[in-house]
């Protein structure tokens, strides 16, 4: 007995060192004691989410990165696309850090991967958001005054890159807080505010920017040229404008619960509130954050839906069709209309204006090459088109 004692005190002797037990299978590790393990709410539901962004989003992204280099397209909505898909691709790859997070229950990857991949998914976020808006302005633009687009021609691929060079650094800069505000605490990666101020600015600085004035800037452009288009054939012809319009309206339901998880929070922070509205706002959060990533996995499906007739015969070339193609017979439509009506007092019979407006209706190319016909108007449609098509 008195050596079993002494065994046990030995035990409990290296144990109190730092040793394991040796009773204890070295399969089964234990967090270290100042570590708290709590059940992460909603965690089957964000590694659903996170898993199923991942599977769809990542080969769907790379397919959009490959058509952009092998068709070797340069306009405005192509490279607009193509840093969109980097952006969403820059998402994605922080999914298995997330993905162990949620399995576990606890961070034990360090407060810089915290940092870090929180900083990448802010920046990815502004980016995106901000992409979409001038997809969407450009859209509006081609469409109302195709002239003014196509001004800009021989300037589009400078336009874009330093666009997308903006816009990739100004979300980098926005994305800061996301570095100063998070650390890890009690196995957990959370966001640690020094003051209720810095919290609110923070939280409104994400939505407002990130997502409410943007995205309401779109609605407002798409608003006004639909209000405009509404007794004419160009607005029921719209597949590149319904195709960006879909992605808009994506982000915005996809970040939507995040952004309101914020604002709770918020609010419960000015109420000085500890009950069921910062509860909610907690439960929130996970859920809502994988959600947010099922957005980076959305866009290539969406161009897969906008181009199924298209998927066969196109191939690689899917996206400049869906993308450019629109915007050439659109404003052909429009320049035909335009040349029709500034000559209508030549013409011997009215109804060839008709004629001609119908003419533009097929594709792109083809109405710009049977219309050149030394016309001002003409002149400009055929610009466009070269634009558009060029390699």
């Amino acid at each position: 007995m008195g050596r079993l004692n002494e065994g046990r005190r030995d035990e409990s002797a290296l144990q109190d060192a730092g040793y394991p037990s040796p009773h204890r299978s070295p399969a089964m590790p234990t967090p270290p004691s100042n570590v708290t393990v709590s059940a992460i709410p909603n965690a089957a539901l964000g590694l659903t989410l996170l898993s199923l962004a991942m599977v769809i989003g990542l080969p769907g992204n790379a397919f959009v990165l490959w058509s952009c280099v092998i068709t070797r397209r340069r306009s405005i909505p192509m490279l607009l696309v193509a840093h969109l898909a980097l952006a969403d691709v820059a998402t994605l790859l922080t999914g298995p850090v997330y993905i162990r997070f949620l399995s576990t229950g606890h961070w034990d990857l360090g407060p810089a991967a915290c940092r870090g991949c929180n900083y990448i998914c802010a920046a990815a976020m502004y980016t995106s958001v901000f992409l979409i808006a001038l997809l969407g302005l450009h859209r509006c633009l081609v469409v109302s005054r195709p002239s003014a687009a196509v001004l800009a021609g021989d300037r589009a691929t400078q336009l874009a890159h330093g666009a997308a060079a903006i816009t990739w650094l100004v979300a980098l800069v926005l994305a800061t807080p996301s570095i100063a505000f998070r650390h890890v605490e009690n196995g957990m990666c959370k966001r640690n505010h020094n003051s209720t101020a810095w919290l609110v600015t923070h939280n409104l600085l994400e939505t407002g920017l990130g997502w409410a004035v943007p995205l309401t800037a779109v609605a407002l452009g798409y608003g006004l040229l639909l209000r405009r288009l509404r007794r004419t054939r160009l607005a029921r012809r719209g597949r590149t404008l319904r195709l960006v319009a879909a992605v808009v309206v994506a982000f915005a339901i996809t970040w939507g619960p995040y952004h309101v998880g914020s604002l709770l929070e918020v609010a419960a922070e000015l109420q000085g509130c500890t009950g069921t509205l910062r509860k909610v706002a907690e439960a929130i959060r996970p859920p809502a954050t994988a959600l947010a990533f099922l957005s980076s996995a959305l866009n290539p499906l969406l161009y897969a839906c906008a181009g199924r007739g298209l998927c066969r015969t196109a191939g690689a070339a899917l996206l400049p069709r869906l993308l450019e193609g629109s915007t050439a017979s659109s404003s052909a439509r429009r320049t035909v209309t335009h040349w029709a009506r500034s000559s209508r007092g030549q013409r011997e019979n009215g109804g060839k204006e008709v004629d001609r407006e119908d003419v533009g209706t097929g594709d792109g190319r083809t109405v710009a090459e049977g219309t050149v016909t030394g016309d001002e108007g003409t002149v400009v449609e055929s610009t466009e088109m070269g634009d558009s098509g060029r390699v």
